[in-house]
């Protein structure tokens, strides 16, 4: 928690001192352990029923706070149904427990299966209260009722505790005497930590925050480690327009919308990509923003723009997880990396499964990051397994039939122009209506049969070798 929060809001590596003052920034280790003394006060509800995690992690009841007239109700069978269910699984489980207990060699991932469907039976039972109202939950975090010493751990190890230390801030990023919680704070001090770090006058946040913008629209920061402020992180190019920025940001009520349209609205956002050898040669970094960044699309807007070209993007939300489909278990053990990374679905590539560092393949081979850890940028491979994968992919030949079934809907002669301008968003030029051409003359030669009954199969293969060119996945 500590890296994450210090990480995508500062930009720091504070959790680096957990074990050690830090070896390259100003934060002693005392400093880490003050910021842990907030987040160990702190009970975070997750969410997970017994058989999901050994301790288990209610949601926040919240039903209270819910019109009453705007909650869900079942009738009585529903209800009945429901705790039929509870009860049934209850038993099935009892003789899992009978035939354990009497010697029988029962398989692990029988008694997980049945563990599994008990506690999910009595979770769905408990969604409704005695009168079949639907209870209303959220995961969230909550202050705990009773406050946790904390003390610095020599070297980091749990059985070398040192001196007690309070909630605190990193202290040279406050100012003098004001690293400290106070003695007035809440009971986990996370209301204080909240608006230490959105204070006006922060050193970090706002310039933290406009940089990631930049970042997501340029391609590049001006601070190009967006995750690394310190010391060991890039100095940025342009230190004038970053406190600029940074200055709007606050003045603007931190609006991310406001900062967004300040920066699409300048001259620098607006240039093209064209090359210009003379500039190259002066800063080939681009650093000095001369042109606007060509770069590829990330992995889920590869995924995505396929499955919306092709006319099957699912843009509602999945009901569950859809890591149902490949069980309950540790991976490695009941449940197989190459299980999850075979899912596959239409719906949008942000509800696809991460498990710790095993992701879909397609994810995965487009640089997907890890979803365990902080990424600001991400990292940008070519490598042959990604064009294997577009060619051979069985996801990909699907959005192709897709695709051209939405070509073959156009009148004969405006086909070609309007697959490229959903793969591209442009007309065909000269060059590619002669590439079309033979290529459809070739395949029909390479069938052996009547042009007109495999027309399909025709623009199948060629909405498909539009998938795979670069210029679809490259923004220019």
């Amino acid at each position: 928690q500590i890296d994450a929060v210090t990480r995508s809001f500062l930009a720091s590596s504070v959790a680096c001192a957990r074990c050690h003052d830090h070896k390259a920034d100003p934060i002693p280790q005392s400093d880490y352990y003050s910021l842990a003394a907030i987040f160990r006060n702190t009970t975070t509800h997750f969410g997970l029923i017994k058989a999901q995690a050994r301790q288990v992690s209610p949601l926040i009841d919240v039903s209270d706070l819910e019109p009453t007239s705007e909650k869900v109700v079942v009738d009585e069978a529903a209800l009945a149904e429901l705790q039929a269910k509870r009860d049934e699984a209850g038993r099935n489980m009892e003789e899992v427990m009978a035939r354990i207990r009497s010697g029988e060699q029962v398989n692990r991932s029988t008694l997980r299966r049945s563990r599994t469907a008990r506690d999910k039976a009595e979770a769905a039972l408990n969604a409704f209260d005695q009168e079949g109202r639907a209870r209303v939950f959220l995961m969230g975090v909550q202050d705990r009722f009773q406050p946790i010493e904390t003390r610095i751990l020599s070297r980091g190890e749990l059985d070398r505790p040192g001196s007690q230390v309070t909630p605190g801030f990193v202290q040279v990023m406050s100012p003098p005497g004001g690293h400290s919680a106070g003695t007035t704070m809440t009971l986990s001090g996370r209301r204080e930590l909240a608006d230490w770090m959105a204070n006006p006058r922060h050193p970090l946040t706002a310039r933290v925050m406009v940089n990631r913008i930049w970042t997501w629209l340029f391609g590049s920061g001006l601070v190009a480690t967006p995750d690394d402020f310190g010391a060991t992180g890039s100095a940025p190019s342009h230190p004038e327009l970053l406190d600029h920025l940074a200055i709007r940001l606050v003045e603007n009520g931190w609006s991310i919308k406001r900062t967004i349209r300040e920066i699409v609205l300048t001259e620098t956002w607006r240039q093209a990509s064209d090359f210009d050898r003379e500039n190259f040669e002066r800063d080939p970094e681009n650093r000095y923003l001369w042109r606007a960044h060509p770069r590829r699309l990330e992995a889920e807007s590869i995924r995505d723009a396929m499955l919306m070209i092709a006319g099957n993007l699912d843009f509602r939300r999945p009901e569950g997880s859809l890591l149902e489909v490949v069980g309950e278990g540790a991976v490695g053990k009941s449940v197989y990396a190459p299980e999850i990374r075979a899912i596959e679905t239409d719906h949008r590539s942000v509800y696809l499964p991460r498990v710790r560092d095993v992701m879909p393949e397609m994810l995965e081979l487009f640089d997907g990051p890890d979803g365990s850890a902080v990424t600001g940028q991400r990292e940008v491979t070519t490598m042959p397994l990604q064009s294997l994968y577009l060619m051979n992919s069985d996801f990909v030949r699907e959005q192709a039939v897709g695709f051209a079934e939405r070509v073959m809907s156009q009148p004969v002669g405006e086909r070609l122009d309007y697959a490229h301008r959903l793969a591209f968003g442009r007309a065909a030029t000269p060059g590619e209506r002669a590439i079309a051409k033979d290529f459809g003359g070739a395949f029909s030669e390479a069938t052996g049969e009547l042009e007109s009954r495999f027309e399909h199969e025709r623009w199948t293969a060629y909405c498909h070798a539009l998938f795979c060119t670069a210029e679809f996945r490259r923004i220019e």
